[in-house]
């Protein structure tokens, strides 16, 4: 099993997006095929270091996370992520 966390620091003035963020990303779930579990986790520190919101996704395979990197549903729910992104990062690691 693959899993992939990305973690999403919204840039100034678009906090108020996060939670229509989280329904994009969650809306995932059926709309990929090959996405076998989706989850938005919300940040409840607010310190510095923190990012806003955790994306933790899984897939059966290395082929299927590649599958859904370009499917077109996830493409557009992505669009409107790394509009509102001003960092990133993630770790993509196997189970």
């Amino acid at each position: 099993m693959i899993v992939n966390n990305l973690m999403v620091k919204v840039k100034p003035g678009r906090e108020s997006d996060i939670p229509f963020a989280k329904e994009r990303l969650l809306s995932m779930k059926g709309n990929v095929d090959v996405l076998l579990d989706v989850s938005v986790g919300m940040d409840v520190m607010h310190g510095d270091a923190s990012y806003d919101f955790l994306l933790t996704t899984k897939f059966a395979s290395m082929e299927d996370f590649k599958r859904y990197i370009n499917d077109p549903y996830h493409l557009e729910v992505a669009k409107y992520i790394v509009e509102m992104k001003e960092l990133g990062a993630s770790v993509c690691f196997e189970v």
